[in-house]
């Protein structure tokens, strides 16, 4: 009983570790795909809207210079501290490279997808990063598209962050883009 226990603990844990960002504790990139094709079967199957977001942290390069890759690797971990704190339950955060996360918003229309990203980007702006007595305010700019029936993820994904680099032509940080 003891050993089966044991089993279903380090089971746990390779699984955390195969799924999940060790930096933000998102999902990683495996952990996306496996998590946006099961909400997206789901929401076929029920016949639901599902939305996807594609988030760049901007001025992370800038932020580098200024106070080391630490600083970077703390803003990281606040945003997605924020943005769990902001999101629904069911909604899905990933960290798939560097700067760049995928929300999923099942059951959410894309205005409704905008409407959470707007509430992300004003929490970002009441709760700075604090670092070594300064405040630092976290930017984001995001593409957002709804699916389409019978969309594969990998092109839902493809359009948004297509939204995504729509939103940076802008030339200004806190753009949210439905495209």
């Amino acid at each position: 009983q003891q050993s089966l226990a044991e089993l279903r603990k380090a089971l746990s844990e390779v699984e955390q570790i195969t799924h999940h960002d060790p930096l933000t504790q998102a999902l990683n990139t495996k952990g996306l795909h496996e998590g946006l094709e099961r909400e997206m079967s789901r929401a076929s199957r029920y016949r639901t809207p599902i939305s996807l977001a594609s988030v760049a942290l901007e001025g992370m390069h800038a932020l580098g210079v200024e106070h080391g890759s630490d600083v970077v690797d703390q803003a990281q971990r606040h945003f997605a501290i924020v943005a769990r704190s902001v999101l629904r339950p069911q909604d899905l955060l990933a960290r798939d490279q560097p700067n760049h996360f995928f929300v999923v918003l099942p059951s959410a229309e894309a205005p409704h997808a905008l409407q959470a990203l707007a509430r992300l980007q004003n929490e970002l702006e009441r709760r700075p990063l604090l670092s070594e007595d300064e405040k630092i305010r976290l930017h984001i700019n995001a593409g957002v598209v709804q699916a389409w029936p019978s969309e594969s993820h990998l092109d839902l994904m493809n359009r948004a962050d297509l939204s995504l680099h729509h939103a940076q032509m802008k030339g200004t940080s806190g753009e949210l883009l439905s495209g």
